[in-house]
C-alpha cells in the first residue's frame, strides 16, 4: 500500500509515508493507485485538462491559487470529484 499526496506547490507525489507538510490524496495498492491518479490528472477538473508540460502532475485549481483557502478548496473538490471514479483498492480521502 502507498499513498498519493500533494505537495504545498499542488505537485502529486506517490510513496510508503507522508512527508511533512503534505497532504494525502488517496491510499491503495502502487500500480492501481498510480493507474487512477494519472488517469485522473489528464481527465482534468471537471473536464478541465491539468496535465503540466514537464510531466509532472498537479491537483487541477492548486498551481493557480492565490491563497491558502484556495488552495485547500482545489483539493477538496478535485478528491470529491476523483472519489465517484475510484476503482476497487483505492480509498480517497474527502474533505
Amino acid at each position: 500500500m502507498i499513498r498519493a499526496f500533494c505537495w504545498p506547490s499542488g505537485l502529486i507525489d506517490f510513496g510508503k509515508s507522508t512527508p511533512k507538510g503534505c497532504t494525502v490524496i488517496a491510499r491503495g495498492h502502487e500500480q492501481v493507485l498510480r493507474e487512477f491518479i494519472t488517469s485522473q490528472v489528464q481527465r482534468g477538473d471537471l473536464g478541465r485538462i491539468m496535465k503540466v508540460y514537464t510531466g509532472h502532475m498537479f491537483v487541477p485549481g492548486t498551481f493557480e491559487a492565490k491563497s491558502q483557502s484556495e488552495w485547500s478548496d482545489a483539493i477538496g473538490r478535485w478528491c470529491r470529484w476523483i472519489s465517484n471514479n475510484a476503482p476497487k483498492g483505492v480509498r480517497v480521502v474527502t474533505r
